[in-house]
């Protein structure tokens, strides 16, 4: 099965822009790859992933059939009401693929970001970005490839928008995997200098100037629930994301806080102003308290970890009961 199965995969795609290549591959690339699916489910399924995973035509369709490509950038993506077969049957390849070892999963990573095609693909490579980033090294290494910047700036160009259609299948895993990073690089350690030189480079590499704004709007969007930000005037009612999504969004307020001491002030400042509308009582309105000390006494990198305490608590108390109306305060309207 095994040799069968390598003679498969030896095949070529031809991925010239004409038509009748193009109506060629949407015929048949789903049963091709549909075959190779149904191998591995066979007995000695095992020693065909262990061809698939190294194979070259492997990491060539991924590269150019799956990340850089112009005609197919919708290959992931399943539509919410009509599921395609032949991106479940994609998805499977590569978690099956991921599965096997990390060196497969960091080599993906490295032709998912190395492109820079998330915000012109992002049907095809986040789903890419989620099934490799799965533990510490893959993290790592895709902080310092860039996956920072270029999830911000898909937040930037087009998170609002999710927002408002109430897209969640789409926002939790931007920001889940921002989550992701955010853990890496609030990460000090000292005791490691390869690791903290590491992260000092994926730091330094990020421009968090770039997409502050926009990303910390879609911030104050996500949270409102949790933070009690008013509505805008005469807005319409808006969408309450799920707590998995305010999670992350909560991790991801924390990173910008601190890196960016601009990004501290503006979070502090809408917390502080809308104290009165969060929980009257307990470890949070604690953690304001001290938040609003450390803000009258000292600068932004002083009160760090106070801001970071009331973050925490809010995460923990969740969304606000009773509370409705549209599209909070962002950066932009706050003076």
């Amino acid at each position: 099965l095994s040799a069968a199965f390598h003679r498969l995969l030896d095949s070529f795609v031809s991925l010239r822009p004409n038509e009748r290549f193009l109506e060629y591959n949407r015929a048949f690339l789903p049963s091709f790859y549909g075959l190779l699916r149904e191998m591995l489910d066979c007995p000695g399924g095992d020693d065909c992933l262990r061809v698939l995973v190294p194979h070259r035509n492997w990491e060539w369709a991924i590269k150019y059939v799956i990340v850089d490509t112009a005609e197919y950038v919708q290959l992931l993506q399943t539509p919410d009401q009509e599921p395609d077969p032949f991106a479940h049957t994609l998805r499977s390849l590569l978690r099956s693929s991921a599965g096997v070892n990390a060196d497969w999963r960091l080599r993906t990573l490295g032709v998912a970001l190395s492109s820079n095609k998330l915000l012109t693909n992002r049907a095809n490579v986040l789903p890419l970005l989620v099934i490799c980033m799965a533990g510490e090294e893959e993290v790592a290494t895709a902080c310092e490839r860039g996956a920072t910047a270029q999830l911000c700036a898909c937040l930037d160009a087009c998170g609002a928008a999710l927002y408002e259609d109430a897209r969640w299948e789409t926002l939790l895993p931007i920001m889940a995997l921002l989550a992701k990073c955010a853990g890496w690089l609030r990460h000090r350690t000292s005791d490691d200098a390869r690791a903290e030189a590491r992260r000092q480079t994926a730091l330094g590499a990020w421009d968090v100037a770039a997409t502050r704004d926009q990303v910390l709007h879609v911030l104050f969007l996500l949270l409102r629930p949790s933070l009690g930000l008013p509505p805008a005037q005469g807005s319409r009612p808006s969408p309450v994301p799920p707590p998995t999504l305010q999670a992350a969004s909560f991790d991801v307020a924390g990173l910008l806080a601190a890196v960016d001491d601009s990004c501290a002030q503006t979070i502090t400042s809408a917390l502080l102003r809308n104290r009165a509308r969060l929980a009257p009582a307990g470890p949070l309105q604690a953690a304001l308290n001290a938040l609003e000390r450390a803000s009258a006494a000292s600068a932004a990198s002083g009160r760090l970890a106070e801001l970071e305490a009331v973050l925490e608590a809010a995460k923990l108390v969740g969304p606000l009961a009773g509370e409705e109306g549209g599209a909070p305060v962002g950066p932009a309207e706050e003076g």
